[in-house]
């Protein structure tokens, strides 16, 4: 039982492993992507760990902060796994020492920043299982699965749009996903790619 635990754990490039590499996984304005592409992006970062390698090693989070969809999914990807915990913040914001200084709790596999009611910068952190395990449940909810396109805008620095960016794709459906605040480029976008499905 350890065994398939650690191997889910350790990523979500095996859940796209399991679709055509050929496929088309994300369409942004200025990018696209097959879910062979994807894969080889996440993993030329991987092959970068400099923060891991400043780290040495001990559990910490790995702030994305990138201004595109299709980077800040390429890096929470690549750094999800072992010691390093992803967590997507918006790129304009100023995280504080004290976030910084955070050691993920053990289990944890990704987490998302908040502010709540308070106000005051908090990560909250979640286990694999508890995030990925209820996307066959949520998929069937939504209608989203292998062979719909759904359509979504926004930053994945908003926990509800990493949660369908990431349910979609490891279901083995294509993210149509627009980065600029404006209708009537989503309307192209939505009918150029035939979107199945639409989270605004």
């Amino acid at each position: 039982m350890k065994e398939i635990q650690t191997q889910r754990i350790n990523t979500y490039l095996d859940a796209l492993r399991a679709y055509p590499p050929e496929r088309e996984a994300l369409i942004t304005e200025n990018e696209r992507y097959t879910f062979g592409e994807l894969i080889e992006a996440a993993e030329r970062v991987r092959k970068h760990p400099k923060e891991i390698e400043e780290k040495q090693g001990k559990r910490h989070i790995h702030w994305i902060q990138e201004p595109t969809i299709a980077h800040q999914l390429i890096q929470f990807l690549a750094y999800g796994d072992g010691n390093t915990v992803p967590v997507i913040a918006p790129s304009d914001v100023k995280i504080s020492d004290e976030l910084r200084d955070v050691t993920p709790p053990e289990g944890a596999y990704m987490g998302v920043m908040t502010s709540g009611t308070s106000g005051r910068q908090k990560v909250l952190f979640r286990s694999f299982e508890s995030w990925h395990d209820f996307f066959k449940l949520q998929n069937k909810i939504f209608k989203m699965g292998e062979g719909s396109i759904t359509f979504m805008q926004g930053s994945l620095a908003f926990t509800g749009n990493l949660n369908l960016y990431m349910a979609q794709l490891a279901s083995g459906g294509s993210v149509v996903a627009a980065d600029s605040f404006d209708p009537r480029l989503w309307k192209r976008m939505i009918e150029a790619e035939q979107a199945t499905c639409v989270y605004l």
